[in-house]
């Protein structure tokens, strides 16, 4: 295991900057997961560290030691990717012991590590078979037992559940959780998917245009968004943006549609325009008289509920309404804001309030 630093980071492509001053301490034995959308340079960041590419600034360290002279093979990484990367000539035992085959290490010690390593990931069964009679949570399986028979400092892991099914992608971040948690290797993922990144870290960094917008723990980043692209990025249903106005400073008051709100803001705005967000499940949507009107747009049934769009005045919402709501695809519904439940952001700078 190792911590891992990142100091001054940059990368670039020609004259593309892909990665711009990335300061960054991942602690020893964290599970820590770049989230952003797909070429934001989330997999750049990987292969700097892996060492599969050379950063143009800055320097990596792992336990203080700087590594970014050392060549892939001796930084002492593993990789587990999308594709699996299985040798499918070979049965599973024999790809889960190619990392000890190539150290040498002898036959007896390589059976009990295999062994080991499958009971962890419950392939025990699949050890006899080749890639190609696998499933696609299986071939999975495989990889991640492959990249832990190592014992590496660190773990590298690129979008390696996106090939796999909605059921199975749950089941698998559930696994991915628990083996963590017994083998305590140092671990840096990479998602597109917000959901993932939050269920499965210790920390997570929003990554934008190569820049980290905000890291911390999965419920800090959800709760206080740094800023608008973190907002609208974390969290689904996504967060939905007001134009308000500003009434008044010291202390604060907008105004949305007639209705004025006074925000606990440890900022003052730089212009007289705000933005109001407010996340859907935090709307509640009934057909029974509340604070205020709205014209039903949609209704889409959830399983527990229904997300509900609504004309409000002309502002476009997404709320949430019970089963029992009463909910009518064409009519009209009431609905609350809670001012605790608000955020308000800096319409010029996109920062919070």
């Amino acid at each position: 295991m190792a911590e891992l630093k990142l100091e001054n980071i940059q990368k670039k492509f020609g004259s593309t900057q892909v990665i711009k001053n990335l300061n960054l301490t991942i602690r020893d034995g964290e599970f820590f997961s770049f989230v952003g959308p797909s070429g934001c340079g989330k997999s750049t960041i990987l292969n700097l560290i892996a060492g599969l590419e050379a950063e143009t600034g800055g320097a990596i360290y792992f336990d203080g030691e700087p590594i970014s002279q050392l060549s892939p093979k001796d930084r002492d990484v593993a990789l587990v990717f999308q594709s699996y990367a299985l040798y499918p000539h070979m049965r599973v035992f024999d790809n889960i012991a190619f990392p000890l085959k190539m150290r040498k290490v002898p036959q007896a010690e390589i059976a009990a590590e295999v062994e080991r390593v499958s009971g962890l990931l419950g392939i025990n069964a699949l050890l006899q078979r080749k890639p190609a009679a696998l499933s696609g949570g299986e071939r999975q399986r495989v990889a991640l037992a492959r990249a832990i028979i190592r014992r590496p400092r660190v773990f590298l892991m690129d979008e390696p559940l996106s090939n796999l099914d909605a059921q199975l992608r749950v089941q698998m971040r559930a696994e991915l959780k628990r083996l963590h948690q017994e083998i305590k290797i140092t671990t840096v993922y990479v998602t597109h998917d917000q959901q993932e990144a939050m269920s499965l870290s210790d920390r997570i960094a929003v990554l934008y245009e190569g820049e980290v917008q905000q890291y911390g723990l999965p419920e800090e980043v959800y709760a206080k968004p740094g800023n608008l692209f973190v907002a609208g990025f974390i969290g689904s249903p996504p967060m939905r943006f007001i134009p308000a106005t500003v009434v008044k400073n010291n202390p604060l008051e907008v105004r949305v549609n007639g209705v004025s709100f006074s925000p606990k803001a440890k900022n003052t705005p730089t212009t007289d325009k705000v933005v109001l967000g407010i996340r859907p499940e935090d709307i509640a949507v009934s057909t029974q008289r509340g604070a205020y009107e709205a014209k039903v747009i949609l209704a889409e049934y959830s399983g527990a509920g229904y997300w509900v769009d609504l004309d409000w005045q002309g502002i476009k919402l997404k709320g949430f309404a019970a089963l029992d709501a009463g909910i009518n695809q064409t009519g009209k519904a009431f609905f609350n804001i809670l001012i605790d439940k608000c955020h308000f952001f800096d319409a010029q700078t996109g920062q919070r309030l």
